[in-house]
């Protein structure tokens, strides 16, 4: 799996022990690694969206037998059908992301747009949230070495909008 690992005991000549011990320091992290990813990115999601393929690609479905066939409740079913007959929202989906493609459509068709984002809303949030935390680590590791305190940024990094306040003069 990682020849170069493997690689390395014998251009260093590294004893037995050395090489099992770091071979399971590295399994270690992998494994921690991988329950991060099953916390933020549960399998169960992942199954979900496979099973709600419409939600991916909704104007793949235009007959209403292939839309019978997805198990929708049969409102949502009349919704996929009026999208998938829809020019406007066919467009949408070309120029926008998943997320706010459905977003858009929230007031025209409520029940398949609500099922869409709750579907997609633990990736993107776990996204943002991720981008947050990096955010803060490096305005906080600025504002050690600074001499300016960059504590009036740190409410405007969090809502994700772009800072003015380095405009401003301090007195």
């Amino acid at each position: 799996m990682f020849p170069t690992l493997l690689q390395y005991p014998e251009e260093n000549i590294l004893s037995e022990d050395c090489f099992k011990e770091t071979e399971l320091e590295i399994l270690v992290h992998l494994t921690s690694l991988s329950q991060i990813c099953n916390h933020y990115f549960p399998e169960k999601k992942f199954k979900l969206l496979k099973e709600d393929i419409w939600m991916k690609d909704p104007f793949a479905f235009q007959t209403p037998e292939s839309i019978v066939a997805l198990n929708l409740v049969p409102e949502e079913e009349n919704e996929l059908l009026q999208l998938s007959s829809s020019f406007t929202p066919r467009n949408y989906y070309k120029i926008l992301s998943l997320s706010a493609f459905w977003m858009k459509l929230k007031g025209e068709l409520p029940l398949l747009s609500r099922k869409g984002i709750l579907l997609l809303l633990p990736f993107t949030t776990t996204h943002l949230c991720e981008l947050r935390i990096f955010n803060l680590d490096t305005m906080k590791n600025k504002e050690i070495g600074s001499v300016v305190p960059l504590t009036p940024h740190l409410p405007v990094t969090l809502t994700g909008m772009n800072s003015w306040t380095g405009n401003l003069i301090f007195l």
